[in-house]
């Protein structure tokens, strides 16, 4: 892992290429000084990409939810937008294309359907 920028207030840590940090899956990490001149998170050692896999590690999403940062507004507009928005626009989707599938369904059985008449009044006639 190398340090990349570093303030007085914050510091940003990149994992080298393939590696990440073992609790978030990330590969970048920025922590932010606290008033008790300690960091905010902690900063575990970067382990292979490899290691990670099928370990049930957490998204960016929810690892930022996790330790709270300062835009909790944001995470719940977040959460509204992926539990409740998104799927209900899914749904709707779902509704037209069938009324639009049901609708040329009914077109063309009726086609079929006057099709058939006229050509059993035909075979009447004969």
């Amino acid at each position: 892992m190398r340090l990349v920028r570093r303030t007085e207030h914050r510091a940003k840590y990149v994992c080298d290429p393939l590696h990440v940090f073992p609790d978030s899956g990330e590969t970048v990490r920025e922590l932010i000084c606290t008033a008790k001149h300690t960091w905010h998170r902690p900063l575990p050692a970067c382990i292979e990409k490899r290691a990670t896999e099928g370990s049930g590690l957490v998204s960016h999403y929810e690892q930022k939810r996790r330790y709270g940062d300062s835009d909790n507004m944001s995470d719940k507009q977040a959460d509204t937008v992926y539990d409740i928005l998104i799927p209900s626009l899914i749904i709707a989707g779902l509704f037209v294309v069938n009324g639009i599938v049901f609708a040329v369904i009914m077109r063309y059985r009726n086609k079929r359907k006057q099709r058939l008449d006229l050509e059993s009044k035909e075979l009447a006639e004969l």
